[in-house]
Order: C-alpha cells, then structure tokens, then sequence
C-alpha cells in the first residue's frame, strides 16, 4: 500500500479575539445581559467568555483595532432576540431572514458586532443580502460596517457539525463570502 503521507490536522473550532477598552464595562455585557460565563482563569486584561459551546476571548487595549465582526449561530435567534430586548440589550438589527441564517446584530459596548443566527426560515422572504450598511441603526451603521471599514473581521464560532456548522457553510457560501475574502487578504 502506498504512503498517502502524514494524516491531515483536523481543525477543533475558532475563537476570535475582541479588542474592548473597559474589562468591567465588557463583562457586565457579556455576562450581565448576553448570558455568558467568564472564565475561572480571566484577568483584567484577558479573558474568555463562553455560552454553551461558543467562546469569544476579551483583550483590553490589544489584539487588534477594534470594531470587529463575529457570527454566533444559535440555536433559535427569535426566542434569543425576546431574551435580549428583556434585558435591555440594544439590538442594532431585528432577527432578519436571509438564505444562510435568520439573523440578528447587537454591539457590544466597544462597537464589536456580534451577528447572531439561526436556521433561515423557509416560509419567509429574504431581507436585505447586504453587509449590515445602511440595513440598520442610521448613519452610525454605514460608518462602523464591514464595507466602510476594511480593518473589520467577521469570524464564525462553529464546534461540531451537529451545532451551529450548517449555518456556518452557509455563511460562507453567502454573498458575504467575496467581503469575507477581501477582509483576510488585509489583516
């Protein structure tokens, strides 16, 4: 039998890492009002807050520019849009349906997107296919999207192909996915 070389490195997940200014600021976000845990092992400059199977790191005043993008697929986005309009988080775009997720936006108190998605819903027509500009919030949304700043990076959290990696495949077959490309070739 021929040597087919050396077994192929499965990926487990990803995990960005946000850029925030105010540690305490962040986690009483994160933890107060989207239902996260902080890690036993945080500090105040780094730390990891994880819902369920999705985590997303915290770095105070590094790790990048700020202003980033993250998509979170969940398990039903309009049951998690009740809980969050409940708790007083501001929601920069309504749970909106689109071929790869229904989809909601909310910024955390650094202006960090978090996009998150379930199963699109077959019975409803799509909403705008757009990168987030002008879709949502006034001026202040075309300002801080994905389009007007290109330092900005969308990542996906997916960790089994049972979760969220259905919605994951199709966010990158989406028309995001040329955005997306652009976005990699300049970080």
């Amino acid at each position: 039998m021929a040597d087919s070389g050396p077994e192929r490195v499965f990926f487990e997940n990803s995990a960005p890492i946000l850029r925030v200014e105010n540690m305490e600021a962040s986690l009483r976000f994160y933890v107060g009002l989207l239902g996260f845990t902080n890690a036993p092992w945080g500090t105040a400059g780094f730390t990891s807050v994880n819902r369920d199977r999705a985590g997303i790191y915290l770095c105070q005043g590094g790790q990048g520019r700020g202003h980033a993008w993250v998509w979170l697929g969940v398990e039903d986005v309009e049951r998690l849009h009740e809980e969050y309009k409940t708790a007083g988080v501001t929601i920069l775009k309504p749970p909106t349906n689109h071929p790869w997720a229904l989809e909601m936006h909310v910024a955390d108190p650094d202006g960090n997107v978090l996009r998150l998605g379930s199963e699109p819903k077959n019975d409803r027509p799509f909403g705008s296919q757009s990168c987030g500009t002008g879709e949502a919030g006034g001026p202040e949304w075309g300002r801080s999207s994905i389009l007007a700043k290109p330092n900005m990076m969308a990542t996906s959290i997916s960790t089994n192909a049972t979760g969220p990696a259905p919605l994951f495949n199709r966010l990158f077959s989406s028309p995001l996915t040329p955005a997306l490309a652009m976005l990699s070739t300049r970080l």
